[in-house]
């Protein structure tokens, strides 16, 4: 085989084990969106992805060292620009996934904070949109109040004899389609209640006293 043919198979052997990967990791962020997938299945993904990537380059490469690749230079550049486009369907498409994916992500620290402190998310009966958190009597880390800043449709937040430190309480001020505070006896300093203010002036504040 000459080394046009064998640049040609190699270069489709490339091809083909990207394919693989994009096509394995597109359906793997697909069915973690969707919270389909446990551990044990993610596990198998990446185990099977990995396998069949490798499988693909190692079964182009041994036809193609064998001599046993018999298409003509016009099948193999059809078949990489097959594969080309393929690569250009599925790219832009993964790119898309990622914000998604972060998103959703950090939805769930944040469900995981209100789990841990028996807090809850609801949305009001006379209204969908208006939609409330609640968490009440809690200590709060810094970065669970960051966590819980990814609610960002969060309209009510009541986090009534709460205690945070003042770095803490200042993310509330992340959340910006907030229009009810409650923190009735919490330990906010007068900085943060400040900046809440500042930054929120449609949210109407119930506390600290």
């Amino acid at each position: 085989m000459s080394m046009t043919r064998r640049a040609f198979v190699l270069a489709i052997a490339i091809e083909s084990a990207v394919l693989l990967w994009v096509a394995g990791r597109f359906v793997y962020l697909r069915l973690l969106l969707s919270n389909s997938l446990g551990v044990a299945t993610r596990v198998l993904c990446y185990g099977g992805g990995i396998t069949l990537v490798v499988l693909a380059a190692y079964l182009a490469w041994t036809i193609a060292r064998r001599n046993r690749f018999r298409f003509g230079l016009r099948s193999m550049l059809i078949a990489m620009a097959v594969f080309g486009a393929l690569l250009a369907v599925f790219v832009p498409r993964l790119k898309e996934l990622g914000p998604q994916i972060e998103r959703a992500a950090a939805v769930n620290r944040a469900l995981s904070v209100l789990s841990a402190h028996a807090g809850k998310r609801s949305t009001a009966q006379n209204d969908p949109d208006w939609n409330m958190v609640e968490m009440n009597s809690a200590v709060l880390t810094d970065e669970e109040l960051v966590f819980l800043t990814s609610l960002q449709d969060t309209v009510d937040l009541d986090l009534a004899y709460c205690n945070a430190s003042p770095k803490g309480w200042k993310q509330i001020a992340r959340f910006r389609s907030l229009k009810l505070l409650n923190i009735q006896g919490t330990n906010i300093d007068d900085d943060s209640l400040s900046e809440i203010r500042a930054v929120l002036p449609m949210c109407a504040i119930r506390g600290p006293m």
